[in-house]
């Protein structure tokens, strides 16, 4: 049997991204006015924490599963993804914006369903609450993408709930295989 135990720096980096998502989703929620770009600088913040987290889980793991390369990708990703939210989070155009939250979505979502499908210690609920966290993003992304006439309120709204749903699915991981 394979020891996929974390080590304790990883550990604080999941509970500081599943903490800091669900913060940013409730101050999205309950504070909607909020303007887009300054959600667009926390979860650039974000992005970045959580890549940093993925390459700490792809360098902890690299000897012994398969989906080191995926966490490795994907932390890169992060990091990149966070510096252009954090650099770009004082456009005002909000079809930019609007595009880039749900290019977000999508590269989370799909890493996400990638990320339940190959790991072999994720099972039960928090495996269905991976994928069912997914399935929502990429339906949240598809609507960002397809509906040019939302509003600033709806968008906030989709924003800090998938942001939410991210943060207990992080934590429930943590809890399922941090032992």
């Amino acid at each position: 049997m394979e020891d996929y135990s974390f080590n304790p720096s990883t550990r604080y980096s999941i509970v500081i991204s599943g903490i800091l998502l669900i913060a940013i989703g409730l101050l999205i929620l309950f504070n909607y006015s909020s303007s887009l770009v300054f959600i667009l600088f926390l979860v650039g913040i974000f992005s970045f924490v959580h890549g940093a987290e993925h390459l700490f889980m792809g360098i902890q793991f690299r000897h012994f599963m398969n989906a080191s390369q995926h966490y490795l990708l994907r932390g890169v990703f992060g990091i990149i993804l966070g510096f252009i939210f954090v650099i770009y989070s004082y456009s005002n155009d909000p079809k930019f914006i609007r595009m880039i939250f749900a290019f977000w979505m999508l590269i989370v979502s799909i890493n996400g369903l990638i990320e339940a499908a190959s790991l072999p210690f994720i099972t039960g609920g928090v495996h269905g609450l991976t994928v069912l966290v997914s399935v929502i993003g990429l339906f949240f992304a598809a609507i960002l993408f397809s509906s040019f006439g939302l509003s600033g309120l709806m968008i906030t709204v989709i924003i800090g709930n998938y942001a939410i749903l991210l943060g207990i699915n992080l934590l429930c991981f943590l809890l399922k295989v941090g032992d």
